[in-house]
C-alpha cells in the first residue's frame, strides 16, 4: 500500500479569526437580564395550575382534580 504524496486535508485551511462581535460587557448584561427575568417568571409560572402549563391533570399533578 501506499501513501499519498502529502497528508489528506479534509478541511480548508484556517483563515483569519473573525473577532467582530459584541463586547463582553454587552453579553453579560444579556445574561443579567435573562436570568432577571427568569427569576421574576420562574415563581408565575410555577404559581399557573398544572393543566393551564400542559401537564395532563390527575391526583398526582393537581389537587384540584
Amino acid at each position: 500500500m501506499t501513501t499519498p504524496d502529502r497528508p489528506l486535508r479534509l478541511v480548508p485551511p484556517a483563515g483569519p479569526v473573525d473577532l467582530a462581535g459584541p463586547s463582553r460587557a454587552a453579553l453579560l448584561g444579556a445574561v443579567d437580564v435573562a436570568v432577571g427575568l427568569l427569576t421574576v417568571h420562574l415563581p408565575r409560572w410555577h404559581a399557573v395550575p398544572p393543566r393551564w402549563r400542559g401537564v395532563p391533570s390527575g391526583p398526582d399533578t393537581d389537587p384540584a382534580t
